[in-house]
């Protein structure tokens, strides 16, 4: 897998607690950082399928500019009544 080097900023007792738990974990700062990263993505990005969630915003859309046009019921509300 390629990488890409980039720089974050963590919090000061990240900093402190980071060297700890790659000792522990017997991996180096930045697998564990690695890790972390793809721990979070996923939990929480792989639940959205993005394709999905396009279509919706597209019919969210039609429907506020009114593109689709409301059909007349084929039923009259006595007709349920009979069932």
């Amino acid at each position: 897998m390629s990488r890409i080097s980039r720089q974050i900023d963590i919090e000061i007792e990240q900093e402190e607690r980071l060297p700890c738990l790659a000792e522990v974990l017997k991996i180096d700062g930045e697998e564990l950082i690695r890790q972390a990263i793809d721990l979070f993505l996923a939990l929480h990005v792989a639940q959205i399928d993005l394709d999905v969630w396009k279509q919706e915003m597209v019919f969210i859309t039609e429907r506020r500019v009114g593109a689709i046009v409301q059909q007349a019921r084929s039923w009259q509300r006595q007709d349920l009544y009979a069932r």
